[in-house]
C-alpha cells in the first residue's frame, strides 16, 4: 500500500495530457507548447487543450472544469494505465507547473481540476470521484525563467478501480492581469528540478489478480 506519483509528459493517453508514472527527466516547456494565451484580460476559466496553447478568447466561462473530460481537445492528464484496486481516504496533491514563455507582463491565475475514473481511454463515460471544483494556490507575476507551481490539495475518500484510468481534468483560472496581449501560462514537464507537473494520490492497494485455469499434467486445473 503506497501513493503513486504520475508526472506530466508531453506525450498524448488518447486525447489527453500523458501523466506517467516514469520520469520525464529534466524541466521543459511540454513540446508542443500547451497552455494558454492569457492576454490582458483577467477573470473566467479555460479548459485544458492537450498540446495546443489556447488563444485568450477560451477565457469565457467559469464552469471548466465541468465533471465531464473533453473527448475531442483532451482537457486532463491522464494516467498511462488502468488500475485495479483501491484508493484509501487521504490526500490527493496536484502540482500544475508552468511559466510564462512568449511573454511575461504580470500575469496571474492558478489552476484548478477535478479528478475522475473510467475505463474509456478517451474519458468517455468516466466518473467523477471529486464533488466540485478544486482550487489551486494562486502564482503571480509570472516569469519566462522561474517556474511556479499552482497546487490543489484534497481528500475524495476512499474509492475502488477496476481496469480504469485516472484522469484529472484541468482549467486555469485568471486572477491577475497582464499588460500586454501575448502573455501567456505554458505547462512545464520533468522533474530533476523537483517542480515539473505531477499528481500524488493517497495510498493505493493493488487488487489480487484472479488466478485462471490452465492445462497442466494431461488435464484442466
Amino acid at each position: 500500500m503506497a501513493a503513486i506519483t504520475w508526472y506530466a509528459t508531453s506525450n498524448l493517453a488518447s486525447v489527453h495530457q500523458e501523466m506517467s508514472e516514469s520520469d520525464p527527466g529534466t524541466e521543459v516547456y511540454a513540446s508542443p507548447t500547451t497552455g494558454w494565451v492569457v492576454g490582458t484580460g483577467t477573470g473566467n476559466h479555460a479548459g485544458l487543450d492537450s498540446q495546443v496553447e489556447l488563444l485568450a478568447t477560451a477565457f469565457n466561462n467559469t464552469t471548466q472544469p465541468d465533471g465531464t473530460p473533453d473527448t475531442t481537445a483532451g482537457d486532463c492528464l491522464r494516467s498511462t494505465n488502468t488500475y485495479n484496486g483501491t484508493f484509501a481516504a487521504g490526500n490527493w496533491n496536484v502540482h500544475f507547473a508552468v511559466r510564462a514563455q512568449t511573454n511575461a507582463t504580470g500575469q496571474d491565475g492558478r489552476m484548478r481540476c477535478r479528478l475522475l475514473r473510467g475505463a474509456n481511454a478517451d474519458g468517455s463515460g468516466a466518473t467523477e470521484i471529486t464533488a466540485a471544483q478544486q482550487q489551486g494556490s494562486i502564482v503571480t507575476d509570472l516569469l519566462t525563467t522561474v517556474t511556479q507551481v499552482s497546487t490543489a490539495t484534497f481528500d475524495p475518500g476512499s474509492f475502488n478501480v477496476t481496469n480504469e484510468y485516472i484522469f484529472v481534468q484541468i482549467a486555469w483560472e485568471r486572477t491577475g492581469n497582464a499588460s500586454m496581449s501575448a502573455a501567456d501560462v505554458n505547462l512545464r514537464v520533468g522533474n530533476a528540478s523537483g517542480s515539473g507537473a505531477r499528481v500524488i494520490s493517497a495510498d493505493f492497494s493493488p487488487a489480487a489478480v484472479p488466478t485462471q485455469p490452465g492445462w497442466a499434467g494431461g488435464g484442466w486445473w
